[in-house]
C-alpha cells in the first residue's frame, strides 16, 4: 500500500486487516517515515522486526538473509 501522507492509507490497511475475512493470517506492518535519506528495505525490515518471538517455531532458511538487519530473526 502506498499513498501520499494524509490520504488515509494507514487507516485503510488497518480496516482491511481488522476485517474478519482476513482470518488468522499473519499480519506484518512496516512504516515509511518521512526521511531525508530513506533506508533500503526500511518498511520490510520494520515489519519483520515486529514479528513475535516464537522459539518453538523454526524459521525458514531464507530468514538468514535479513538476520544482519533484523537480529531478532537470527538463529
Amino acid at each position: 500500500m502506498r499513498g501520499e501522507p494524509g490520504v488515509g492509507a494507514s487507516r485503510m490497511v488497518a480496516e482491511a486487516l481488522a476485517d474478519p475475512a482476513a482470518g488468522d493470517r499473519a499480519q506484518l506492518r512496516g512504516a515509511c517515515p518521512d526521511l531525508r535519506h530513506p533506508a533500503p528495505l526500511g518498511p520490510v525490515l520494520d515489519a519483520l522486526a515486529g514479528l513475535p518471538c516464537r522459539p518453538d517455531v523454526p524459521l525458514p532458511p531464507v530468514t538468514g538473509a535479513v538476520a544482519w538487519a533484523v537480529p531478532e530473526l537470527a538463529q
